[in-house]
């Protein structure tokens, strides 16, 4: 029991310690006294209040407490204070420094005597401190308030204010006593907002001594179509726009009874409610827009009620919209129903409505447009736009390969549109299409193969060039590979081998220089290998040379040994001075490390990135055999350098490792900047200096590693994890200072 009694005592003297320690607080002072205090609150229970607001009251009455203490714990009293606060409120109420909060804690408390302080502090209180007590009297909607305001009102426009909001009959016959202004007729208009009061609205909007903008308020608040109606149709462009408001904002029997009126209106008004319309989808108004449509003679009218189909016109008004020719209007009509309308009306091989399903991007429309595609040139057009940007591809490859195409035109016709689809089936459909027996159908199928988007396209181009017959064939298909091979869709490796089979294939010295032109971008060393055997072929030996030259600009520094002979020996056909100056580079570019040896990609069944991200593959046991490295170098570019793995390797859930020698001619202190997509692992010499697992893109820099090189040789070995997408890794090393580090030599070696 005594051990209970001194554990109580104990946190009471903690408290009490505590609010001790608020009464000292200044600002700039350390605020977890104050936030103990507001803390303690919030755990609190309303059954609890009492006892905080009794400390809170005896901390603030204390002589001894600052006046930034009191300005916090002030607010305390909004949510624990009670009737018992309101004196001590109501003493600092013309206090400069101290009345703003304590107003706010009067303000919500719903005591009469909180009220009553208020308002006695109106008679005794002055200048902005008097706004600030009006401010809170008016939040309160104090109508006891009103005789003190209406006596300040006369010179203080907060009271007008004041007096607008409260908003009661009492209030309102302040305001109509006192001599006209423009804050008064705000405070009336939010007056008869409160009493919603139709004749004080009609009263303001009557009033043509009233700025423009009152009576526009007023006609909005008056809420009442026939008054709308009267002044939608009048001379005076404000009232006119706010009738409109008013037709917009108001009730669904205001919109009703004013569209009832559209037929009857003038044009002008008419036009204005009609694009007011275009934008109010839930109001019932088709009936009366095409009632108008129908009566009217002019042409603004017109084109105003065609519009506002666009948001109401159903599937029935089709036919209509056809005969007054408005496609633009079918174009955007916004009721699905008006999709099936069109289809069903493709059969008649009408032109615009054929365009017009292209244009809604139909897909339900493939196999009626399918059918006409052979005859009807628009056809095509419609599932060109149709198949361009469907999601789903397999239904638009599905209804062009049902067409039964017998003739040559229909198969010509179906095969410019299946790149269109971009599917497998597609693809094999087309393929098949090569080795039709009709020369133009074959011929359209080469140029649709050579046209195919995906590179799934290139290895299908490649055997259609080296087995037709016809040259003219060879060369769009040759052409066509070489386009896939040149972009960046695919890994390095698969476009190496396509342009070793296009220079391979091609009979040709165009072809050939197209496709060394392409392996010189490719960056890679086995680049090299083949741009070495076409240095003996006359024809496009210089083309050779010159790829070599760029190839060497790119990676030669890495492949030094390699590249400097062939240059001197190249040199009686092409300028070779800016490569051999490029050799003398080392494997940094400001800190970025531009030169790595590559192993992998390692996989493993059922594992994705996260996993494998914890998996230990060879290339991180040391002496393990059989990792086979490759040397890979960055092409110069501005910026960061960025090595693009899905490029070289491609490739989802797989890892691959990366490493290259630091050589420091001391010991040294340096900092390691990385970006990796996705995650990454590092080790220096063996041990591990970063591990970030993660799913992101690659932000160069976006994460530091302090490295402590040793002097000599250091290895660094980088592990990067692939879930998807782009597969990235950016290393730079950086001095302490985050200036360039001094003394070493960053390069990979095979040795």
């Amino acid at each position: 029991m005594k051990l209970l009694l001194l554990t109580a005592f104990l946190a009471a003297s903690a408290v009490a310690d505590i609010y001790q320690e608020a009464a000292r607080y200044r600002f700039g002072d350390s605020r977890e006294p104050i936030a103990a205090i507001e803390s303690e609150i919030r755990r609190a229970t309303p059954a609890q209040y009492p006892a905080i607001e009794t400390k809170l009251l005896a901390i603030l009455q204390s002589p001894d407490t600052t006046t930034d203490a009191r300005c916090l714990l002030i607010r305390q009293l909004t949510i624990v204070g009670s009737v018992r606060s309101v004196p001590v409120l109501a003493s600092w109420l013309g206090d400069e420094q101290l009345s703003d909060v304590a107003r706010l804690a009067l303000e919500p408390m719903p005591e009469a005597e909180a009220g009553r302080a208020l308002r006695d502090a109106l008679l005794r209180v002055k200048g902005k401190l008097l706004d600030g007590i009006i401010g809170s009297v008016a939040v309160r909607r104090d109508e006891a308030a009103v005789p003190a305001l209406a006596q300040l009102a006369r010179e203080n426009q907060a009271a007008i204010t004041a007096l607008g909001e409260i908003g009661t009959s009492s209030a309102a016959r302040a305001l109509d006593s006192l001599p006209p202004s423009v804050a008064v007729s705000r405070a009336r208009l939010a007056c008869a907002a409160r009493l919603q009061s139709a004749a004080m609205f009609q009263a303001l909007l009557d009033d043509v001594r009233q700025p423009s903008f009152i009576r526009a308020a007023a006609l909005v608040g008056l809420n009442s179509a026939p008054v709308a109606l009267k002044y939608l149709q009048g001379d005076d462009a404000a009232l006119k726009a706010a009738a409109i408001r008013a037709f917009v904002t108001g009730d669904a029997v205001f919109q009703r009874n004013v569209v009832a009126q559209l037929p009857a209106l003038t044009p002008a008004a008419q036009v204005a409610v009609l694009v007011a319309l275009a934008d109010l989808p839930a109001v019932p108004a088709r009936a009366d827009i095409l009632r108008t449509l129908d009566a009217t003679k002019d042409d603004a009218v017109r084109s105003a009620a065609l519009e506002a189909l666009v948001t109401h016109g159903e599937a029935d008004d089709v036919p209509m919209l056809l005969k007054c020719g408005a496609v633009s209007v079918l174009e955007r009509m916004r009721n699905p129903r008006v999709n099936n309308a069109l289809v069903e009306r493709v059969k008649s091989a009408d032109p615009t409505v054929v365009a017009l399903v292209g244009k809604r991007r139909i897909v339900a429309a493939l196999p009626l447009l399918a059918e006409l595609v052979t005859k009807n040139e628009a056809a095509g057009d419609a599932i060109a736009a149709i198949c361009g940007r469907a999601e789903d591809r397999p239904t638009c490859a599905a209804a062009l390969l049902a067409v039964r195409a017998e003739t040559p035109a229909a198969k010509m016709a179906i095969l410019r549109l299946l790149p269109r689809v971009r599917t497998a089936e597609a693809l094999a459909a087309v393929y098949q299409a090569t080795k039709d027996s009709d020369a133009q159908v074959s011929e359209a199928a080469v140029r649709a193969l050579a046209d195919w988007p995906e590179v799934t396209a290139a290895v299908p181009l490649l055997e259609v060039a080296r087995t037709t017959k016809e040259p003219k064939l060879a060369v769009i298909a040759l052409r066509g590979c070489t386009r896939l091979a040149g972009g960046r869709d695919a890994a390095v490796t698969d476009r190496l081998q396509w342009f070793r089979g296009i220079l391979e294939t091609a009979q040709r010295p165009d072809e050939k220089r197209l496709a060394l032109a392409g392996m010189a971008g490719l960056g890679v060393i086995e680049a090299l290998d083949v741009l070495q055997l076409y240095l003996k072929d006359e024809t496009v030996a210089r083309d050779a040379a010159t790829a070599i030259v760029r190839l060497a600009k790119d990676i030669g520094p890495v492949y030094r040994g390699r590249f400097e002979p062939l240059l001197q020996q190249i040199k009686p056909l092409v300028a070779v001075d800016e490569a051999l100056a490029a050799l003398k580079n080392t494997g940094q570019a400001d800190g970025y490390i531009t030169a790595w040896l590559l192993a992998g990609p390692y996989m493993k069944e059922g594992k994705g990135a996260n996993e494998l991200f914890h998996e230990i593959f060879p290339p991180e046991q040391p002496g393990a055999p059989g990792v086979a490295w490759k040397m890979i170098a960055i092409p110069p570019s501005s910026g960061p350098r960025i090595l693009r793995l899905e490029k070289i390797l491609g490739g989802n859930d797989r890892v691959a490792y990366v490493q290259t020698r630091i050589e420091s001619d001391k010991e040294q202190e340096i900092v390691l900047e990385n970006g990796s997509d996705d995650g990454a692992k590092i080790w220096l010499n063996g041990q591990v200096v970063l591990s970030a697992n993660a799913v992101r893109p690659c932000t160069p820099g976006s994460e530091k590693a302090r490295l402590k090189l040793r002097s000599g040789i250091n290895t660094l070995l980088v592990k990067i994890t692939q879930g998807g997408g782009e597969w990235q890794l950016c290393v730079r090393l950086r001095g302490l200072d985050g200036g360039e580090v001094k003394g070493i030599s960053v390069g990979p070696s095979l040795d």
